[in-house]
């Protein structure tokens, strides 16, 4: 599908990409047979594919062919230009990789109130729709009026989320929900930031941006600050932990992918002691040095955070070779003692606390005063050759020394 979208980005490159995105929706409804004609906001999202766009519509209708709603979200994501990826951190969550984080989280007998605080597109949101009517058995407009909650600083993202909700309602119920749905265009870490905003969801889900320091803008640089997780030059996924972990209630759970790298790395030590100081159980399965995201270069993990069991437990999985979120075994490590601003080591547990044995001695070898000892320029005298000598000439040279 990728070289698809890039032969008809190249073909119609002078068309504005909002045009394109909605003449692929206008496609796909008219090729699952969707009835959409009473859906006052999609009719009106649908006017700007205009007659003169009659080519662009026949080309997508002609080359492109849909199995299910994902498919859609998907060519969204190729949309999107380098720059935009880059700044707003946007990647498109595989459906398998959405599937297993709701279904680890939505475990709850009541009926869950379900938020992604960086939504994009609502693809997260979207998954997490069509599992809680399958096990609530809610209608869509109950669901979207309700229990689906979505922030995203793009306006532009949150449109095709409002979209999306529409037509997956639309296709599966044959009704709209039009207006009716919780999404806001903020800075999230901003936003909610604010008191209000505490202890106020039962379920935080999605795939927080990836971006870099130095690729951030002023405003979320500024935002960034916020959080007291932060130290020196974080990537911008880093907070949002914190946001999950501040905006859930206290029987809440978080399920995020995001990069591995807060595992380790010095900027995300403010985050390992922040959940080590709050003792909450922990899961992370770690796709180490399995890509998951084509065209991206981080390594990422799914991480779970249970913010009703402190029991200082983290179960570590490593995902690579033949391992999969269909065949894996966790390793349970307890992190009370880990020490502070050290990176988290998950192998051989015996190994691991040896290593953070030596780490924590009080003295080092840089406390000391090392030098160079006398050069001797004589080299001939100390390095020398190893010459191998065999049984048969060992044999040989001592039964020459006992001839007379």
């Amino acid at each position: 599908m990728k070289s698809d979208v890039q032969k008809l980005m190249q073909k119609f490159k002078d068309t504005d990409i909002p045009i394109i995105e909605a003449a692929f929706v206008k496609v796909y409804l008219q090729k699952k047979n969707i009835f959409f004609e009473n859906s006052r906001f999609i009719c009106s999202y649908l006017e700007r594919v205009a007659d003169r766009d009659a080519e662009l519509y026949r080309y997508i209708f002609d080359s492109f062919h849909f199995g299910q709603i994902d498919d859609l979200i998907g060519i969204f994501e190729l949309l999107l230009n380098s720059e935009n990826k880059k700044m707003n951190g946007m990647i498109y969550t595989p459906y398998h990789i959405k599937k297993y984080i709701i279904e680890h989280v939505i475990v709850q007998n009541e009926i869950p109130k379900v938020v992604d605080p960086a939504c994009g597109c609502g693809s997260f949101l979207l998954t997490a729709a069509q599992f809680l009517k399958e096990r609530y058995g809610l209608s869509y407009k109950e669901i979207f009026g309700s229990y689906i909650v979505g922030f995203d600083i793009d306006g532009h993202s949150i449109e095709k989320a409002k979209v999306l909700f529409n037509i997956l309602s639309l296709e599966e119920e044959g009704t709209s929900i039009e207006e009716g749905c919780e999404l806001h265009t903020v800075n999230s870490l901003q936003e909610l930031s604010k008191k209000t905003y505490k202890n106020r969801y039962d379920v935080v889900i999605g795939n927080p941006p990836y971006v870099r320091a130095k690729n951030m803008e002023k405003q979320v640089k500024e935002s960034v600050k916020l959080w007291s997780v932060v130290s020196g030059n974080v990537d911008l996924y880093i907070p949002f932990y914190q946001l999950a972990v501040e905006i859930l209630k206290l029987d809440g759970v978080m399920g995020y992918i995001s990069p591995n790298t807060f595992l380790q790395s010095v900027n995300g030590r403010g985050l390992r002691n922040y959940l080590v100081g709050r003792g909450y159980k922990i899961a992370v399965l770690d796709f180490r040095e399995t890509k998951m995201f084509q065209d991206i270069s981080h390594y990422t993990c799914i991480c779970l955070i249970f913010k009703g069991k402190s029991t200082y437990d983290l179960d570590y999985a490593l995902l690579n070779g033949e391992s999969s979120l269909d065949k894996y075994e966790f390793t349970t490590y307890n992190i009370k003692n880990y020490p502070v601003n050290k990176e988290w080591r998950f192998g051989n547990s015996r190994i691991d606390d040896i290593i953070r044995r030596i780490e924590s001695q009080p003295h080092r070898l840089e406390d000391y005063k090392i030098r160079n000892g006398l050069a001797t320029l004589k080299n001939d005298l100390y390095f020398f050759r190893l010459r191998e000598w065999t049984t048969t000439t060992i044999t040989e040279r001592t039964e020459e020394r006992r001839s007379p």
